[in-house]
């Protein structure tokens, strides 16, 4: 857009964008709840701090692709716009498919393949040297990307207390800003000193470690509940001898 007007219609355009969403937000309709006892302030949920950091990890990449894929795209003389709109449509498809699995299979079964997948396309944008490439990374990053992040949010949720969920969702949410904004960062200085083809790989290291982590969750979360299990049956059974 900014080629054919102006960054300020640009500008304009979104603003006119955040107005009518504000205006479409007067119409939603939100049930009564009774206001809860004012407690003290807390910033972090400790409960769903392990998937805060895989997502967290997981936005480092995020963060380099929204912040030097153009910059990559025009390097090789790619439209950037190709690789956004390919990411965009993906989304927009696998998202509710992703979303049942989810419901059906639980979130592992989403997160685990997504992040592998997100992987994949970070390593085929760090090897593209054409529209071919870019377009391909784009559709993996959008299965990958677009099947994990709303799959970690749900676990967020499912795993806060009903009373903590809008801690735990503020702890999710400030993870996924600071993943951002370090990847923009720490991935910039990765391109400045070794190019961009280190940059995507570097991000694809940071999905990595994003994976790694989760898994060491979901196993010590399984041996929790089956501790759990375990003294439940003991109970039980002591219970019914006496």
């Amino acid at each position: 857009m900014p080629e054919q007007l102006s960054y300020k219609a640009l500008f304009l355009a979104a603003c006119g964008f955040s107005v009518t969403a504000l205006i479409l937000a007067f119409g939603a309709k939100q049930p009564f709840r009774p206001r809860p006892r004012a407690g003290k302030i807390e910033f972090f949920e400790a409960s769903v701090m392990p998937v805060a950091s895989s997502v967290f990890l997981l936005t480092i990449a995020y963060g380099g692709i929204t912040a030097f894929v153009p910059l990559f795209a025009s390097s090789i003389g790619v439209n950037s716009g190709a690789f956004f709109l390919a990411y965009a449509a993906t989304l927009a498809l696998i998202r509710p498919v992703a979303g049942k699995l989810s419901d059906r299979y639980g979130e592992s079964f989403v997160i685990l393949p997504g992040l592998a997948i997100t992987i994949a396309a970070l390593l085929v944008l760090a090897v593209s040297t054409g529209l071919l490439g870019v377009l391909a990374a784009a559709f993996l990053f959008g299965i990958g990307f677009g099947s994990a992040q709303p799959a970690l949010q749900a676990a967020t949720i499912r795993l806060a207390h009903p009373d903590r969920r809008g801690v735990a969702n503020a702890t999710l949410l400030t993870a996924t800003d600071l993943g951002i904004g370090m990847g923009a960062i720490l991935l910039g200085w990765v391109s400045q000193h070794a190019g961009y083809p280190l940059l995507f790989t570097a991000s694809a290291v940071s999905v990595g470690m994003s994976l790694l982590l989760f898994l060491f969750f979901m196993k010590r979360s399984s041996s929790i509940i089956n501790q759990t299990a375990t003294r439940h049956k003991a109970d039980t059974a002591r219970k019914s001898a006496l």
